[in-house]
């Protein structure tokens, strides 16, 4: 292994671990929500002229007309919103998605209320078969927005409560606007009752989905950031190892030099004895050198093992750095650099060890 292997690392998955946790999860969850609510949408649409073409001739005209023309233009400017979203938040980052859903969140609940209102038409009315057509039409939606936008609880429960709401409005409107009753009361008690039980159902079921819809993102986010984690220690190992095999590698090339002196100042006492004057001094220093070299690397040693404790004490500059400057003198010429030291008389509270590591 080398200091290359740090670069052969995988880029590192961009999760910002200061970011705010929820605001994350809305943002995906509405983009989830706009990803999958075209295709209802567009189907919605398509269903708009057969539940007029069933209801025509059951009620009101004029008030079914305007109805489906109302909710087609509606349509049209949901399908607007969808665009828009594709268009400018899309790819924007967490804060633009969950602006967005606050700026359009009141069209689900619009929807809602659209999709509700023929239910009014077929109680002034009084048309019972078509209010059965109604009854699906209304359960359909219900379904079809527990499927689709339990995503999102607000959105959620703004299409569902505007829905549920418009509809009990208009079982209730005959007695609201004094209009004589065209269906039995027995009947509109019932009703009523039951669209509360499927309600509360609704609201339970939705409420359920989409806290495992955000648990699931939740998750996501958390092995995002333990695997981002993950990288930044493995790079942090690699690079300690790579940095560790290098001092390893350059202190076996330190110690050929003063080995090799040894040597060689071995052989000179072997030829000529009369040379121990001026060879002693070169064989103790070389003999400091390789000492200086092994403590170097039992240190380390000790240091990476978690073994080595603080040694508190006054230690001087000055020698410091001269022992460095001993120590690797001969390797800058070797290397055909010079190496200069400024020595100082001043003192420092430190480990020795430690801080001559450091230098």
């Amino acid at each position: 292994m080398n200091a290359h292997s740090v670069s052969a690392l995988p880029p590192q998955t961009v999760v910002d671990t200061d970011l705010d946790t929820r605001s994350w999860v809305d943002s995906k969850l509405t983009a989830l929500l706009m990803g999958s609510g075209v295709s209802p949408l567009l189907a919605t649409g398509a269903g708009l002229p057969l539940v007029t073409w069933l209801m025509w001739g059951a009620v009101d005209q004029r008030g079914l007309v305007l109805w489906a023309g109302t909710t087609g233009v509606f349509l049209v400017f949901r399908l607007y919103v969808f665009w828009d979203y594709q268009r400018r938040f899309a790819e924007a980052g967490v804060q633009a998605r969950v602006a967005f859903l606050r700026r359009y969140g009141w069209t689900w609940g619009a929807a809602g209320v659209l999709w509700g209102m023929p239910a009014g038409l077929v109680m002034l009315s009084g048309d019972v078969d078509t209010l059965f057509v109604v009854g699906v039409l209304v359960m359909g939606h219900a379904v079809l927005s527990l499927i689709t936008f339990s995503v999102q609880l607000r959105v959620f429960q703004w299409y569902t409560n505007c829905l549920i709401a418009t509809v009990m409005l208009s079982i209730l409107a005959p007695v609201l606007v004094g209009h004589p009753l065209l269906i039995d009361p027995s009947i509109m008690v019932g009703l009523s009752a039951l669209l509360m039980i499927f309600w509360w159902l609704l609201i339970s079921a939705g409420s359920r989905m989409y806290e495992v819809h955000r648990a699931n993102f939740e998750l996501q986010l958390s092995n995002e950031r333990l695997i981002t984690s993950l990288q930044e220690q493995k790079r942090a190992a690699l690079q300690a190892v790579a940095t560790k095999n290098r001092f390893l590698a350059s202190t076996a090339q330190d110690l050929r030099q003063p080995v090799h002196a040894l040597g060689l100042y071995a052989g000179w006492l072997e030829s000529d004895p009369q040379m121990v004057t001026d060879v002693a001094p070169k064989i103790v220093d070389a003999t400091r050198a390789v000492n200086q070299l092994f403590d170097s690397l039992f240190d380390l040693t000790r240091i990476d093992a978690g073994e080595y404790k603080l040694q508190w004490h006054s230690v001087d500059v000055g020698v410091l750095l001269g022992d460095v400057h001993m120590q690797f003198i001969d390797t800058a010429r070797a290397k055909g650099v010079g190496l200069r030291v400024r020595h100082s008389h001043g003192k420092v509270w430190s480990d020795p060890l430690i801080l001559s590591r450091i230098v």
